[in-house]
């Protein structure tokens, strides 16, 4: 199998959410039937949302140096555990020698399976500001829908008080999802890995976790197999969505 090399730190939570959930999700007898990983919290990136949006200072030569560590490492295959970083996938690619997989495309290629048309993205303002989701939309040849700006003050205010540690419940996000199909989505793609550590793996309906979609795309590109595929159940808090 292939070792995986998760670049973390971002923060770092969401580095250890991946790794959990990447193991949890690898079905594996014994512990010898599970890749080889590394994680690299690389807590002092700067904050990428920031300069995106026009503010401090770029995080690229810190990603850079992060891939390298991990390809250093042994790592086959790499993966980041921040959807925002993803702005600088082309650079990373590069560096890793085509070993990064793509978050942003696996999450839209995963909705687009489930008969998604129209894809809304709840992310931090840097990663919607950057167009991330919105290029990868186009390339799958889907509509993206805008996040109203008011719901994505709300949505990018819960994931930073998320990182400064405070019980931010899944309700909150959920209720941003809803907001975002009222506006004419007709799926949504959590879209930054603390929205994920929030959810917790929870399968809803119309709704696609790009960290859990990524974890078993490494998975599986480690060599290893995943654990059978939940179906998207409905949840009483999000009926709506059904």
């Amino acid at each position: 199998m292939k070792k995986l090399g998760i670049l973390g730190g971002m923060g770092p939570l969401a580095g250890a959410y991946f790794f959990l959930r990447f193991s949890q999700l690898t079905a594996a007898q014994r512990d010898d039937g599970n890749p080889e990983a590394v994680l690299y919290s690389a807590s002092g990136i700067p904050d990428r949302t920031a300069w995106l949006t026009g503010r401090g200072e770029s995080p690229l030569p810190a990603l850079l140096r992060g891939t390298a560590f991990l390809c250093d490492s042994g790592a086959e295959v790499l993966v980041m555990a921040c959807n925002t970083a993803y702005a600088f996938f082309s650079e990373l690619r590069e560096a890793s020698g085509g070993r990064l997989l793509n978050m942003p495309e696996l999450a839209v290629f995963d909705a687009v399976s489930h008969g998604a048309g129209r894809i809304g993205v709840l992310s931090t303002t840097g990663c919607a500001s950057a167009g991330i989701y919105r290029a990868a939309c186009l390339r799958a040849g889907v509509e993206y829908v805008p996040v109203p700006s008011r719901v994505q003050e709300v949505v990018n205010e819960k994931i930073y008080r998320k990182k400064a540690g405070e019980d931010i419940t899944p309700e909150a996000f959920l209720l941003a999802a809803r907001e975002l199909m009222d506006a004419g989505a007709d799926h949504v793609i959590l879209g930054c890995t603390e929205i994920s550590a929030v959810m917790g793996g929870g399968v809803y309906p119309a709704l696609t976790d790009a960290l859990e979609t990524t974890a078993r795309a490494a998975v599986v590109a480690c060599g290893a197999v995943c654990h059978p595929k939940l179906e998207r159940r409905s949840h009483d808090f999000c009926g709506t969505f059904v």
